[in-house]
């Protein structure tokens, strides 16, 4: 007991807590979204599954240079393919399920980068988590976690600009 409360105490803790937060919250608003949308209405979509089956050039160019979501989300539908056969069009069911993954994965990263952010700009530790659960209470952060979407890689890369920012690193020069 006293090894836990050391790290969650210590410097994981203070990553791993809104972390895991931001995970659980994602995890459940988003299964939703997941799990019924009707994917025949979304040319993003479509594409980013594409994308992830290797088919680039029926991919639009201005979505074909996103790759590193799809790529992550192909790697860890093999091994999601071998745990059975749910019926979904197309048996994409293991590719939409690491889409999901992957994109709660990512986005909790960024809420966790937010959630730091905002220690570092003077919020006190529960005004931040308050905050990050209502970000990822939104309808667009289940949207964005839920399906086969590049958008949390962004979202990743904005926290990240903003944590260095809040930490002094933000200004070219400096």
């Amino acid at each position: 007991m006293r090894g836990l409360r050391s790290l969650l105490t210590g410097r994981a803790g203070r990553w791993l807590l809104p972390w895991g937060l931001g995970l659980g919250l994602l995890l459940n608003l988003a299964y939703p979204m997941y799990r019924h949308y009707d994917f025949s209405h979304s040319l993003d979509t479509r594409s980013y599954l594409r994308l992830a089956t290797g088919h680039y050039d029926s991919v639009s160019v201005t979505r074909r240079y996103r790759v590193l979501v799809p790529l992550a989300a192909r790697a860890l539908a093999q091994p999601l393919a071998a745990l059975g056969q749910p019926a979904t069009p197309a048996n994409e069911w293991p590719l939409r399920l690491a889409f999901y993954v992957v994109n709660c994965l990512l986005l909790s990263f960024a809420a966790a980068l937010w959630h730091r952010a905002a220690r570092l700009a003077g919020a006190s530790t529960a005004a931040a988590a308050v905050a990050l659960a209502a970000v990822l209470s939104s309808r667009w952060a289940a949207y964005a976690a839920g399906l086969p979407l590049t958008d949390s890689l962004y979202l990743v890369v904005f926290g990240l600009g903003y944590y260095a920012w809040q930490r002094g690193a933000g200004a070219a020069g400096q």
